[in-house]
């Protein structure tokens, strides 16, 4: 299979990129490590994959509207107030 044509399957099927899929999937995995562990953020980065924390931040900001550090501490604070920042999911382009 062509590199064009696994890009055309995946992005049918998935619905997303496969170069899409891989950032949500790093956001994800390390949106998980803020909110429970106390790594720094350049070990966060580092084991979600990306190549350093400013490429990990654009992303943040990218998809979430928002930087690793401020969620890290909207993720500390209990839900009842977070209201000062809603944390938003931007649509990929």
């Amino acid at each position: 299979m062509s590199v064009r044509n696994f890009e055309r399957v995946f992005t049918r099927e998935v619905g997303t990129a496969p170069s899409q899929y891989v950032l949500q999937v790093r956001v994800e995995a390390a949106r998980r490590q803020l909110e429970r562990t106390d790594r720094g953020l350049k070990q966060v980065a580092a084991a979600a994959g990306f190549g350093s924390v400013d490429v990990m931040r654009r992303a943040f900001v990218r998809l979430l509207g928002i930087t690793p550090r401020r969620y890290r501490q909207l993720a500390l604070v209990p839900s009842s107030q977070r209201s000062s920042h809603r944390l938003r999911r931007r649509p990929l382009r």
